[in-house]
């Protein structure tokens, strides 16, 4: 069932808000480790890399749920589907709030966080549903802005709170948020709405469509440079700068606002430069800004300019991606955006994994040279893949 038609072209359906908002608290729940990570080391008296399994292990199951979820939910209201997922987030951040050891945060982020593998993945489905196509790429970027102002205000919204007050605080804003999400939803979307049913063939068929694998491994490599460096970015800071949190928190700040400005420019050109370029420009910044990095970030203004650069294309890389999925196979989109979903969480536990280890032997250095090269392949890939498909 599509509703585009009956919203018109010239219209933002407000669903489009309610998901945006959706995927914004999606983005805090996922990034509040990295975002608190001091905070975390401190409380629990535990080293970044053990921390920083918070992300990496739920990225395995991130990795595994996507397209599971996408293909056991196929029938599913997309309405109910959405909500339900929200619904599962409030409770599990509710439920985070009062645990008192390590070992229950991981059990408690582990058993709620499938809401994360379904929602963003179907939120990007449901755009093709609510909007015309013409509308569709500013419709996505619209949708994963959410992503972005986590990445804008979140980040640094997080890691104040969290110095100020606790970590508890910020679980009980991002349930609070969810809910706030999930009510929106159910008055936005219709009863009813569901994608096309696709079968066992279908997911199947789907490895041996070699330009979306080349995308999906696109975002697996872009995914996993970036996370090599990304969750104990607010840890690095700290111990490069001797700075402050509050100093800190104004750095990731940079990071997340470089990220929102460019994400509305790239919405802005897609439709004049291409939807594959853009992604690409994207991609550049983001290595650009992790050779920085490596190369002379050894000071507060040093690293301003290399998160400024590396922010600009890592809020805009992705709703791209997902936009150049759809268009290369409309009646794959359901399994190849749940795919790729799950590419992203795969990338983010090649990369916590890789940087964790990385920390743990005191090779600090590296971390950026290793990232930046593997968003180097990335683009190779990207490239490669633009050549078969023209998106």
């Amino acid at each position: 069932m599509r509703i585009a038609e009956a919203v018109g072209s010239k219209r933002t359906h407000p669903a489009l808000w309610a998901m945006m908002l959706g995927n914004l608290a999606i983005g805090l729940g996922a990034m509040a480790p990295s975002a608190m990570m001091n905070t975390l080391v401190h409380d629990f008296q535990l080293p970044p890399q053990t921390i920083g399994h918070l992300i990496s292990y739920s990225a395995i199951l991130l990795c595994i749920g996507a397209p599971g979820f996408a293909m056991l939910t196929n029938r599913v209201d997309r309405r109910i589907l959405l909500v339900g997922s929200l619904a599962l987030y409030v409770i599990g951040h509710a439920a985070t709030f009062f645990v008192s050891s390590f070992a229950e945060m991981m059990t408690v982020r582990l058993l709620m966080i499938s809401s994360a593998a379904i929602f963003t993945p179907q939120a990007a489905v449901v755009i093709g549903l609510v909007s015309p196509d013409e509308r569709r790429a500013s419709g996505t970027a619209l949708v994963f802005l959410g992503w972005s102002i986590a990445t804008a205000l979140g980040m640094p919204a997080m890691a104040a709170i969290a110095d100020l007050v606790g970590w508890r605080p910020v679980m009980a804003m991002i349930a609070l948020i969810s809910l706030i999400a999930g009510i929106g939803l159910w008055i936005a979307l219709p009863k009813g709405l569901r994608v096309a049913a696709m079968n066992r063939q279908d997911w199947l068929g789907l490895p041996r469509h070699a330009a979306i694998m080349a995308l999906i491994g696109v975002t697996v490599l872009t995914s996993a440079g970036q996370f090599t460096l990304y969750p104990y970015l607010a840890a690095e800071l700290k111990r490069m700068t001797l700075a402050p949190e509050t100093e800190t928190a104004a750095l990731l700040a940079l990071f997340g606002i470089s990220g929102l400005i460019a994400n509305r420019i790239a919405a802005h050109y897609a439709g004049r430069l291409g939807v594959a370029r853009v992604n690409q420009i994207s991609i550049c910044m983001i290595m650009t800004g992790l050779l920085c990095w490596a190369a002379f970030a050894n000071g507060q203004a040093s690293a301003a300019f290399c998160i400024m650069i590396w922010g600009c294309g890592f809020a805009s890389a992705n709703p791209m991606q997902q936009v150049r999925l759809g268009a290369a196979a409309p009646a794959l989109a359901s399994a190849s955006i749940a795919l790729n979903t799950s590419a992203i969480y795969f990338g983010q536990w090649i990369g916590t994994s890789s940087g964790g280890l990385l920390m743990a032997s005191g090779h600090f250095k590296i971390l950026g040279v290793m990232g930046g090269g593997i968003v180097a392949l990335a683009l190779v890939v990207s490239y490669a893949a633009q050549k078969q498909l023209k998106v």
